[in-house]
């Protein structure tokens, strides 16, 4: 999986994770469902990492970007110490997510589409200004 975009830096853009270092980020996508974990002693269930998230967070939350049936990626937040996610802020995660799934299958539509229309236009002037 790719890093395309993060708060901590543009220099991260290009980092790529590997999931089997991050179970919970692998059982999101999996599943399709989020996932939610205390930054410090690991979640609830007791199968995710311990000590994992940024410095100063206290849990984090997975949202997986899907559009019509497509995992496109995943969207994660990480609250900030002495605090969890609230259902509001959990709810606000899952519309925001969805939004941005729209969004980026929108764009590779509209990238899929100029690709075409120059494939077209190439081919028209190969066979007809030659």
């Amino acid at each position: 999986m790719r890093v395309v975009a993060t708060r901590q830096g543009a220099s991260l853009g290009a980092l790529s994770l590997d999931l089997v270092k991050y179970p919970e980020l692998q059982r999101a996508l999996e599943t399709r469902r989020p996932c939610a974990w205390t930054a410090r002693g690991g979640p609830a269930d007791g199968r995710g990492p311990q000590e994992r998230g940024p410095p100063g967070t206290r849990s984090v939350l997975v949202q997986p970007l899907i559009c019509q049936d497509d995992l496109l990626g995943r969207c994660s937040s990480a609250s900030p110490a002495g605090r969890d996610f609230g259902r509001e802020e959990q709810e606000f995660l899952k519309a925001a997510a969805g939004a941005l799934a729209n969004s980026i299958r929108n764009s590779r539509l509209l990238a899929a589409l100029k690709r075409k229309r120059d494939d077209l236009e190439s081919a028209y002037v190969d066979r007809y200004a030659s």
